[in-house]
């Protein structure tokens, strides 16, 4: 590999980290390094048609998740070490929240299975941590409409409700024998529409079943304005209608 002949002090020192230190410390300092100030990582794209994004008014055209700015020097394999640059994207990848809001949640597929560092790796294979926001607007068709025009979802079934399924369905990607999942039910108006709650649990709640019955962390949560007002987990052993009478 040809190295950047402005830094070859920092390609011999990651090359020497690589060498001399075992994998669980330096695993600690990729954490602090490219972790102290990263938190939560929100992702979107900004990228769908106009047509589509303006379907509804909360899907914005944030700073995308596929230009991962902060990332560029710690992996650029002119500057560090190629073995270094992976082990960095495998802890980026596993120790980093990934949040989602409703209405993107089609990108679930793109981001577990696009290798958007150029390293030959999939995010499906490190992720250990995912949180997906849900509310009352999630009979929106905004991602029945990016499903189908990035052509996820036959023509002929796009209710709202296939939608929904066919994002959270791209969680059984996930390799890692551990990761823990987060569903937040989010009252928006603390008005509690259980009628609507509810029918998103029927749709859910064979999804979490079986995710948890693989060995993940499956929470689920009402938060309102005010905080969260219950949390649930142990899917596995909890039928539907015990789910619905306590969400009641």
């Amino acid at each position: 590999m040809k190295q950047d002949s402005k830094h070859p002090d920092v390609f011999d020192i990651s090359k020497a980290v690589i060498e001399l230190l075992p994998r669980e410390l330096r695993d600690q300092i990729y954490t602090y390094v490219i972790g102290v100030s990263r938190g939560r990582t929100t992702i979107c794209d900004g990228k769908l048609p106009h047509y589509l994004r303006s379907i509804c008014n909360t899907m914005q055209s944030h700073h995308s998740f596929w230009n991962p700015i902060s990332l560029h020097n710690y992996i650029d394999p002119s500057r560090v070490d190629k073995r270094m640059a992976l082990e960095i994207v495998e802890n980026y990848y596993a120790t980093t929240t990934f949040y989602y809001d409703y209405h993107e949640l089609y990108l679930m597929h793109k981001f577990l299975t696009v290798d958007c560092f150029g390293l030959n790796l999939q995010p499906a294979d490190f992720v250990r941590s995912i949180e997906i926001v849900l509310d009352e607007a999630y009979k929106c068709r905004c991602n029945a409409k990016a499903l189908l025009f990035h052509k996820l979802l036959p023509e002929q079934d796009c209710s709202p409700e296939t939608a929904i399924q066919e994002c959270f369905y791209q969680l059984f990607r996930l390799k890692a024998n551990f990761v823990r999942i987060k569903v937040i039910l989010y009252d928006v108006r603390g008005l509690r529409n259980v009628k609507s709650q509810q029918e998103l649990l029927m749709i859910l709640h064979p999804i979490l079943c079986e995710l948890d019955r693989k060995g993940h962390h499956v929470v689920l949560e009402i938060f309102s304005a005010w905080g969260s007002e219950w949390s649930l987990e142990g899917f596995s052993e909890m039928s539907l209608e015990h789910l619905l009478q306590i969400t009641r």
